[in-house]
């Protein structure tokens, strides 16, 4: 099984991050995907996807973008934070605010 969407880079995951993971890997989770919805927490998505997976621990993929909601609040310059992100071999997907080539040879969808 593979959790597709989990926001662990919110804060609310600090206390008990890896109590969480572990709980996830004996439920049967192999893999999760760490969703990156603005610049900070794809660098973090990346960073908790780069970190070892200790035993029994699901596999961590990350995302990198900016969540349309967070859009707004993003920093100048945004795009060519997640193109640097972009340049790391480990994340999994990009989220639509990413780029991304559109369609079959990068032309229209």
């Amino acid at each position: 099984m593979i959790d597709i969407g989990a926001n662990l880079t919110s804060g609310a995951f600090d206390p008990d991050r890896g109590d969480v993971l572990r709980r996830a890997g004996a439920a049967g989770v192999r893999a999760i995907i760490v969703t990156g919805t603005s610049v900070a927490a794809s660098r973090q998505a990346l960073e908790l996807a780069h970190a070892p997976s200790a035993t029994g621990q699901p596999r961590l993929y990350a995302t990198a973008g900016v969540h349309p909601h967070d859009a707004e609040a993003a920093a100048d310059g945004w795009l060519e934070e997640i193109a640097e992100l972009a340049a790391d071999p480990q994340p999994g997907a990009w989220p639509e605010s990413a780029p991304a080539p559109r369609g079959p040879k990068g032309g229209g969808s």
